[in-house]
């Protein structure tokens, strides 16, 4: 084994005793990501698009403010746009903003830059996507809660509909359970030091991955999956900002 898988095997065997359970609270900081692309929005950034006449970001940028749970943010984004997201944080007064760093070529690479810039005291990172706008304070809340109990968890949502598996021809070969089955959101948290080793493994055997946790899946850390429901919804077309559109609608009226 190599150092570094030495140090993977040390927190799985540890992690039921890594956070003393007398402990109220936990320095934990969240890494919003930012720079992705609007392809299919027109040109214009996901997490930059209006949406009520407020940019999509800062719908969760609110809700990581307001969460009881987290003590900084740091957001990254693409160099042109840091600026600006900036002077949103200014206008929306965003007040545990710690940076907004640039990203990088891939998801991956942004959230590793955003990684360098956690607080040395930070226990847990809260790694979201800045085009889902409608986490709520609450799910935060309860997903920091069972990563500081189990190592990880993740927003997920309990597939409904039944589930086909099909050949390379479009011929069904199997009915898989759906009980067993979620569709993966974010938040996604962890101990820092648990994704800070999975994130050294991944680099070592050359990863590519499109969520966080498939870094620790890689790393064969166990991550606890919490229900957050169907409305946590990524930005991506038109379609997904009528119904972000009327959530946020329906929100402000309770």
């Amino acid at each position: 084994m190599t150092p570094l898988e030495i140090k993977a095997v040390k927190f799985r065997n540890a992690l039921s005793r890594a956070f003393p359970s007398d402990k109220a609270h936990h320095f934990t900081s969240a890494i919003i990501t930012a720079a992705g692309s609007g392809i299919r929005m027109g040109g214009v950034s996901k997490q930059l698009f209006p949406i009520l006449g407020k940019p999509c970001i800062v719908y969760s940028l609110l809700a990581f403010q307001e969460s009881s749970s987290i003590n900084e943010i740091i957001i990254t984004a693409k160099p042109e746009e840091i600026e600006r997201i900036q002077r949103i944080c200014r206008e929306h007064q965003i007040t545990k903003l710690a940076a907004v760093v640039p990203g990088g070529k891939t998801r991956q690479e942004s959230v590793a830059n955003g990684f360098q810039y956690l607080h040395k005291k930070s226990e847990i990172v809260a790694i979201h996507d800045g085009a889902r706008p409608l986490i709520t304070k609450e799910d935060i809340d309860l997903l920091v809660k069972k990563a500081a109990r189990c190592g990880a968890s993740c927003a997920a949502n309990r597939m409904v509909d039944t589930v086909k598996k099909a050949d390379v021809k479009g011929y069904i070969t199997e009915t898989v359970p759906r009980e067993e089955l979620f569709t993966v959101q974010t938040p996604q948290v962890f101990q820092a030091d648990i994704y800070r080793v999975s994130l050294a493994l991944a680099a070592r055997d050359h990863l590519v991955v499109t969520d966080d946790c498939s870094i620790l899946e890689h790393a064969g850390f166990p991550i606890f999956l919490c229900e957050t429901g169907k409305e946590n919804i990524k930005l991506t077309t038109q379609q997904d900002l009528e119904l972000i559109t009327a959530i946020l609608k329906e929100r402000s009226h309770v």
